[in-house]
């Protein structure tokens, strides 16, 4: 998983190459911080989030495919990033 910019172009410090299949926003992303407090954050870490509560919206409605199946709606579902 890589982490892009808000003009879906792969971050500088993400992971890239012929192994990665998605990617999503991790650059100034809003995120939830201690003592109900928010921030801008930037890194994997950040896009991590998007990408697994697609999966889990995805799984709920289609509770009976597999894995393979699911990573395909995800992978139908994505703009490609751009270089």
């Amino acid at each position: 998983m890589g982490a892009t910019t808000n003009a879906d172009l792969r971050a500088a410090f993400s992971n890239y190459g012929s192994t990665l299949d998605i990617g999503a926003p991790g650059v100034q992303v809003i995120a939830a911080y201690p003592r109900g407090k928010w921030a801008v954050v930037t890194g994997t870490s950040f896009s991590d989030p998007y990408v697994s509560g697609t999966v889990a919206l995805i799984r709920s409605l289609q509770r009976r495919e597999s894995a393979d199946e699911t990573d395909a709606h995800l992978s139908d579902g994505a703009a490609p990033v751009k270089n």
